[in-house]
Order: C-alpha cells, then sequence, then structure tokens
C-alpha cells in the first residue's frame, strides 16, 4: 500500500492491525503482511481449487452492502480530513458506493471459484470497478474536493471491508481470510489510483 498525494499515509490503505486502525474495523489478530503471504501461497499450493470459504465472505459482504455504506457515509461526515464531507447530500456521498461495494463481493466469489492469484484477478475481473473508481474521482472534483481527500475517504472504505471480511472469517479457514484480506487490498488500491486519475482528469477539464 502507497502513501497519500501529500507524502502522508493518509491514503494509504490501511491493514487490519495498523496502529490507530479503529474507523470500524477489527484487528486482525495474525500478521497482515503474514496472512497475505500465506493466502497468496494457499491459492498456488491449492492449483486453482475452488475456495467455498472465500465464496461465503463475498456473499457475506454484498449482505452487509447497505450497512458499510452508511457507516461510509457517517465516518466521511467525521472525518476532518473529509471537510467538504460534512456539507454534502448523502447520494453525493454515497456516488454509487453500494455497486463498488457489492462488485468487491462478487469479485471476491469469482475469486473463490477462479482460483486465481490476485494479480489476474486485477487483470481479468475489475473493468466495473475501474469505471466507477474513475467516475467516483470526478465527482469528487466537482465537489471541489482535494486529492488526498479523496484518497482518504477510500482509505475509509477499505477499512470497513476489511472489518467485514474478519466478521465474515468467523470459522473459516485461515488461509480464506487470507486471500480475502489480500483481494479488497488490491482492489481498494486500484481504485485509489483510478480515482485520483479520475480527479485529475475532471478537474483539468474544468480549469480549460
Amino acid at each position: 500500500p502507497r502513501g497519500g498525494p501529500d507524502g502522508s499515509d493518509s491514503g494509504r490503505v490501511r491493514q487490519p492491525g495498523d496502529a490507530g486502525h479503529t474507523d470500524g474495523a477489527v484487528p486482525a489478530p495474525d500478521d497482515p503482511i503474514a496472512l497475505s503471504q500465506s493466502g497468496q501461497a494457499g491459492a498456488r499450493a491449492s492449483g486453482g481449487v475452488a475456495s467455498p470459504g472465500l465464496a461465503r465472505i463475498g456473499a457475506s459482504v454484498i449482505a452487509d452492502v447497505a450497512p458499510i455504506v452508511a457507516r461510509w457515509v457517517e465516518q466521511l461526515r467525521a472525518d476532518e480530513e473529509v471537510a467538504l464531507a460534512a456539507d454534502a447530500t448523502d447520494a453525493e456521498l454515497e456516488d454509487h458506493a453500494a455497486t463498488f461495494v457489492t462488485d468487491i463481493g462478487l469479485a471476491l466469489r469469482v475469486f473463490a471459484a477462479a482460483g486465481q492469484e490476485p494479480a489476474e484477478l486485477m487483470r481479468d475481473g475489475t473493468a466495473i470497478l475501474t469505471l466507477i473508481a474513475e467516475r467516483h474521482g470526478a465527482q469528487r472534483a466537482r465537489l471541489e474536493w482535494s486529492e488526498p481527500a479523496v484518497a482518504r475517504s477510500l482509505t475509509l472504505l477499505g477499512g470497513l471491508l476489511h472489518a467485514a471480511v474478519d466478521r465474515a472469517s468467523e470459522g473459516e479457514a485461515t488461509v480464506a481470510r487470507a486471500r480475502a484480506h489480500v483481494v479488497v487490498a488490491q482492489l481498494i488500491e486500484q481504485a485509489q489510483r483510478v480515482s485520483l486519475s479520475g480527479y485529475r482528469v475532471a478537474s483539468t477539464t474544468a480549469r480549460r
């Protein structure tokens, strides 16, 4: 995960267990780096075998879309790094977030069935997520948000998704939980990059 556009960690995708990661997230009992490594190793060792546990985690994320988005809106309004959110409407803040979260849950289910490595999933199954992220960045530019605020908003959403994975992983194998965290982290990181690109294009166009 990378730092924010201002050089701080405001745009960094925070993992469970990070210091200060309390906004809606449940800290992981294990080292998240080790979990990521074990998740990828498990995918290789399984030879692409389907993962029912990962599919159940994806289904749980989809079932939690409404509370995840509602909590995200609350966090945006309360976060000092996203100051303009306080005056925005709920519809402006949500901005297709429900579709985005649903597609991440679907991505987990597809990944479970295909047994792909996260990198392959990123190449093959993120066209809709990319489009949403790009338009999200453009919408934030129209609302006159700053780049760090855009990155921060997605960091908050990522924290809520990791927390949802932790809740859904109770009783599941450690490998399934780890793989879910890997996929969520990579999809959120990609969303940050694409959103900031869309933000910059929209900002440049508006100045012309």
